[in-house]
């Protein structure tokens, strides 16, 4: 791939610390990779770079296409005499280059030397969140709250508790200032407390645990060898859209202190404060880190112009801004309708996507997004009436599925014995095994070493699948002998839809395909990644939140609900929410390629009307329809909008 001059002065930078401020589809992995790439190409050894990014999929993609770029770079260059290309050394090479979200990473670390991070043995378990939940509401009982409200409800309180982690503060301090009164205050620190013993005495950890663990051994004084080996070891680092750290993430890559660092990101798509993402790190990193330069990339090679106008516009205030112009040298369309209510918003969005399919453009290039969920269960009726296929994003994951976790229970407890949260689950699914028999039998046994007489007789059959288990020669003949096992209990326990959820389970067996993966790094990566059930087919059209949206594209895409009562949302209240909601906007506008419209119901919820969102621009002359979906006249006196309004 050719690279414009930005996208060459990023890949080109050598400076010790660089800042890319890369707008929406501006082609900053291929400036991220092309950096990589040049590095190796220099002589940099791939085991002294590390590539952070924050999913699976973005990490996976980078990773084959810097790898791509080095092969072709080693060809290129034996071709010209420079060097001898070897290509099963290069590939030895390759696999020590390091790629993956915090997380994952973090997980390798903790793994290499769980003792060095104040673990008992290698043996530890990563907690799911609904395990966490759980050991929270016994923290909370164990202070005397048998019935939590308010800050006290398990999900809250770990929220909290995360928030504070997550920015750099001591739970111990800091939580009491969320709790009314000085008692109540040292009873939260005291819950704290009981849930990181707990957590001990399991020999689990948490996701929070991960990151603050690293970044604990990484403190000044606490271990310096370890520090120095880690710093030794990736001299350069990549961080791919950091806009979406927090606090404790940047704290990190501060402690790193790598030779060579290049940090890549859009404040303007800073879009997940609820996972504690700070727009202000990217500022702060240009202003705290001596001598950082800084580049920008705002040539888009997705969108049409009018898109790129219209997305220019919502952000111009932003501290950051970039100006998008159309790489590609398109205008694109942008539309912008209101219809009477929801109703007649929905009938006109399907019909939209009918008319686009009769005209032969394929499902898997449309997309209805929404600032919400609550608009789709119109949107997937009508679908289903129209026998439409669909696949939605912004629900649950394959690792989120019930049987799933049932699955991993059992995998849980055959890696770590200790791990009660999973003897439970595990437990609880035969016939006749209750909750109560269930934490009977564990303070009978909290090591998970039972003598074979004390197995309750509903259990027996989990006691010979323990005894088996271990020795299946891989991971896969474990998975495939879990899978086969399970099925009665799974048929017993999902009676309506076994046969689907059955399915789901094979097709995990399926995918495995590494032989000699250890157990442990199975179930970290069902720990640390999101996992969807398949790629998105080509006869299924997308409906999505735009949370869900970021990072993906279509051709055709329709927006639902842009009045002022669904952006911003209802419960966003400070003027940073509210920033964030305006963010939204920007990224939602910005994943069509060539069509986009825009739409609102002038009835919204309870009989309330409502204006167009406050973050597009105002001149806008927005096309009314009827209830049949018909197109009206402008109202008398409006002006003629301007198809395609400019930035000033």
């Amino acid at each position: 791939m050719n690279l414009n001059p930005s996208q060459q002065a990023v890949a080109k930078t050598r400076h010790r610390r660089t800042l890319a401020v890369a707008g929406a589809g501006t082609g900053k992995t291929a400036a991220s990779t092309h950096w990589v790439a040049g590095l190796v190409a220099e002589g940099v050894k791939p085991a002294n770079i590390l590539m952070l990014t924050f999913t699976r999929k973005a990490g996976k993609e980078m990773a084959n296409r810097a790898i791509k770029l080095i092969e072709a770079d080693a060809k290129e260059m034996e071709k010209r005499g420079a060097v001898r290309h070897d290509p099963k050394a290069l590939k030895a090479a390759l696999k020590e280059l390091t790629v993956g979200s915090y997380h994952s990473v973090a997980v390798k670390l903790l793994r290499a030397d769980p003792v060095g991070f104040g673990l008992a043995s290698e043996k530890f378990t990563i907690l799911a969140p609904d395990d966490v939940e759980k050991l929270w509401k016994g923290a909370i009982q164990a202070v005397g709250i048998e019935k939590p409200t308010g800050p006290w409800i398990p999900s809250r309180f770990g929220n909290t508790v995360s928030k504070i982690l997550n920015w750099c503060r001591d739970p111990v301090k800091h939580l009491p200032n969320y709790f009314k009164s000085p008692s109540q205050g040292a009873a939260a620190v005291q819950a704290y407390r009981n849930f990181v013993s707990m957590k001990k005495a399991t020999n689990c950890v948490d996701f929070d645990d991960l990151l603050v663990c690293w970044c604990r051994r990484l403190r000044e004084g606490v271990d310096p060898a370890w520090k120095k080996a880690i710093r030794d070891k990736w001299r350069y680092v990549l961080v791919d859209e950091f806009q979406d750290n927090n606090p404790l993430n940047a704290e990190i890559i501060r402690r790193l202190d790598p030779h060579c660092l290049l940090v890549v990101g859009d404040g303007n798509q800073t879009i997940y404060g609820f996972r504690n993402a700070d727009p202000s790190q990217m500022d702060k990193f240009r202003l705290e880190q001596a001598g950082t330069v800084l580049l920008k990339l705002e040539d888009n090679y997705r969108s049409g112009q009018q898109i790129l106008d219209l997305a220019n516009l919502i952000v111009a205030k932003s501290v950051m801004h970039l100006v998008l112009k159309s790489g590609r040298g398109t205008e694109g369309q942008v539309e912008y309708r209101v219809y009477p209510d929801q109703r007649t918003e929905t009938d006109a969005a399907v019909n939209w996507v009918r008319g686009l399919i009769r005209k032969g453009v394929k499902p898997s290039e449309i997309c209805i997004l929404s600032r919400s969920s609550f608009p789709f269960l119109g949107v997937e009726l009508e679908l289903k009436h129209h026998n439409l296929l669909y696949k939605k994003y912004g629900g649950l994951t394959l690792a989120d599925a019930a049987e799933v976790k049932d699955f991993m229970s059992f995998l849980r407890v055959l890696h770590n014995p200790k791990d009660k949260s999973a003897w439970m689950r595990a437990l609880v699914q035969f016939p006749r095994m209750g909750e109560a028999g269930a934490m009977n039998f564990l303070k009978a046994y909290p090591d998970g070493v039972v003598p074979p007489a004390a197995w309750p007789p509903a259990t027996h059959k989990m006691r010979a699948w323990l005894e088996e288990l271990p020795a299946l020669p891989t991971l896969k003949g474990k998975l495939n002998y879990l899978a086969n096992q399970l099925e009665l209990l799974i048929e017993h326990n999902y009676k309506d839809d076994y046969e689907k959820r059955m399915t789901k389970l094979r097709a995990i067996v399926q995918a495995e395909q590494d032989d000699n993966r250890p157990l442990h790094s199975f179930l970290d990566s069902f720990s640390t990644e999101q996992f969807a059930d398949h790629e998105h087919p080509e006869t299924h059209l997308t409906i999505s939140t735009i949370h869900s949206a970021k990072g993906l594209e279509w051709e055709y895409v329709w927006l639902m609900g842009v009045g002022d009562l669904q952006i911003p949302h209802k419960r966003s209240e400070s003027d940073e929410e509210k920033r964030e909601e305006l963010r939204l906007a920007y990224v939602a506008v910005t994943r069509a390629r060539d069509h986009l419209v825009c739409s609102y119901g002038q009835t919204f919820g309870a009989g309330m009307d409502q204006n167009p969102c406050p973050y597009f621009p105002s001149n806008l002359v927005w096309e009314r329809y009827d209830e049949a979906g018909r197109k009206l006249p402008p109202r008398p006196g409006s002006a003629p909008r301007d198809p395609n309004p400019r930035p000033e």
